[in-house]
């Protein structure tokens, strides 16, 4: 399916790191569930590889050579990184000079040709050059817009709609970021931002994105997806808003500090997320996790019909086999692969539970 075909027709558009946990949750889906999705990958050093081709090939062992949208992600300024050639490599695409011509350049390098570009706004004096360089390119574009430069997003909206002819091709990322249970209060201002977006480049696509997932679970157990609810509200005063978030992912890395995380297994329903997190009992981090794993799946928010690698990880942890979650990051990618499904195929039971995989009992 070509990238026109799936932008026309995509429902949600996940924005994912190319890191381990992400990558294996992708991995791990229905082949269906991949051939179904338009992604946006921001692309970062993979773990201490040294050039930037391991963690392109590493995206495409997760998700194959179907079409992508393709973002660089910002630089990592922590003073305990290594330098290493990748983070050159990343600096000159960063660079904004002839038009991003490096960026341009890496679009039309062999072995890329799946990528669709996502346009930086870092300087806005060569955002022009970007827009008519891939215009004429022909994949179609992608320009993700950040909470920071919401009041501008008409203008650009406008400016990109006349290098487009009308906005043919683009799609519009209004992203969020980091938020919680009052997101929702900004659904008037967002739908007509929306609206005013769509009304300057017609022919355009644009998606309401922000990531709500807890930073601290000590006392919760579930939490509503406070952006699948803003879209829900906002999707009937604006028809034609695609919905997208990090996958179940923060919008922002958590570093340093505090030793690992106490055990936790979480399952990601349509609307909801639940948590089930271990706070001290005895026993090794396996016999932990085992322990949440069987209280998840003695609960009622499981569902034993749903087929997903992520469920069967959880299944195979309340075993103690060892081939389950036996860490965050195992734990991270079950839940990612899990809800990436339920987002993918929301309001869909047919979809949802027709994986399509050999499924081998554990």
């Amino acid at each position: 399916m070509s990238a026109q075909v799936k932008m026309a027709s995509m429902k949600y558009l996940p924005i994912l790191e190319v890191r381990p946990a992400e990558m294996m949750a992708l991995q791990e889906l229905p082949e269906k569930d991949k051939d179904l999705m338009l992604p946006l990958f921001r692309i970062r050093p993979w773990v201490a590889a040294e050039k930037l081709s391991s963690a392109l090939d590493r995206l495409k062992a997760a998700f194959g050579e179907r079409p992508s949208f393709v973002e660089v992600a910002e630089a990592d300024v922590s003073k305990s990184v290594k330098e290493r050639e990748v983070h050159a490599e990343l600096r000159a695409l960063r660079d904004s000079s002839g038009g991003f011509m490096n960026w341009q350049n890496f679009f039309v390098a062999k072995g890329n040709e799946r990528f669709i570009p996502a346009l930086q706004l870092r300087d806005p004096r060569e955002y022009l050059s970007q827009v008519r360089f891939f215009h004429q390119l022909g994949r179609g574009m992608l320009v993700r817009i950040d909470i920071g430069l919401d009041s501008l997003a008409e203008g650009i909206a406008r400016l990109t709609s006349a290098e487009t002819d009308g906005g043919e091709g683009v799609m519009f990322v209004l992203d969020y970021g980091k938020q919680g249970v009052r997101f929702a209060e900004s659904s008037s201002s967002i739908s007509l931002l929306a609206a005013a977006v769509l009304k300057a480049a017609p022919k355009s696509k644009v998606a309401i994105s922000a990531s709500s997932f807890p930073d601290a679970f000590t006392g919760i157990s579930r939490q509503p997806i406070f952006e699948r609810n803003l879209y829900q509200s906002l999707v009937s005063k604006v028809p034609g808003l695609i919905f997208s978030d990090r996958g179940s992912a923060r919008a922002e890395r958590q570093l340093g500090g505090g030793g690992a995380p106490a055990p936790r297994i979480d399952f990601a329903k349509s609307n909801e997320w639940f948590f089930f997190r271990d706070d001290g009992g005895t026993g090794t981090r396996l016999s932990a996790y085992q322990r949440q794993a069987k209280a998840l799946m003695d609960s009622e928010h499981w569902d034993a019909s749903l087929k997903l690698w992520g469920c069967q990880m959880i299944e195979k942890t309340s075993l103690a086999d060892e081939s389950g979650i036996t860490s965050p990051s195992r734990s991270t990618s079950a839940r990612i692969n899990i809800h990436i499904h339920q987002q993918l195929h929301y309001g869909d039971q047919i979809g949802l539970y027709d994986t399509d995989e050999e499924w081998v009992d554990i």
